[in-house]
């Protein structure tokens, strides 16, 4: 089921950039992401998709057809893991000063869905460029205890 979020995530990975909106600064590269998981954690899977459109070189049109399909795939969701129990941000990794990946958790009863937000630095100003949705446990941040 789950495979499906990814093939969906892989339509935003392999588009042209555009046209993108000012981020200047990393530290709102993250308001941005924390902004999105809030809507998500309130289950407005289409709100939280959307407020990247201003930062995201993708043709909005081709946005809403991921955004749509992503929709109709959630649904099936709260049958096998349960309702939604909030979200808790996981980490923030860079690659220099060129590509920041967060991590959150969407929590629910019964599992997890953990959501990677990327952007991309080419010269003065972040773009929103990708994401990936999945339940894989063995790949989260783990650390010491």
């Amino acid at each position: 089921m789950l495979r499906a979020f990814i093939v969906c995530s892989c339509l935003f990975l392999f588009s042209r950039p555009t046209l993108a909106a000012d981020l200047s600064d990393a530290s709102e590269v993250r308001k941005v992401a924390d902004s999105a998981m809030q809507l998500v954690r309130s289950n407005d899977i289409p709100a939280a998709l959307n407020s990247f459109k201003p930062f995201w070189s993708l043709p909005p049109a081709e946005i809403d057809v991921g955004v749509s399909k992503i929709v109709d795939q959630r649904k099936a969701i709260a049958t096998r893991y349960g309702k939604p129990v909030g979200v808790q941000f996981l980490d923030q990794k860079s690659v220099g000063d060129t590509v920041i990946r967060l991590q959150y958790l969407e929590k629910f009863e019964n599992h997890f869905i953990r959501w990677q937000f990327y952007f991309y630095k080419p010269t003065s100003r972040w773009q929103f460029n990708s994401f990936n949705m999945d339940d894989q446990i063995r790949d989260l941040p783990y650390c010491a205890a």
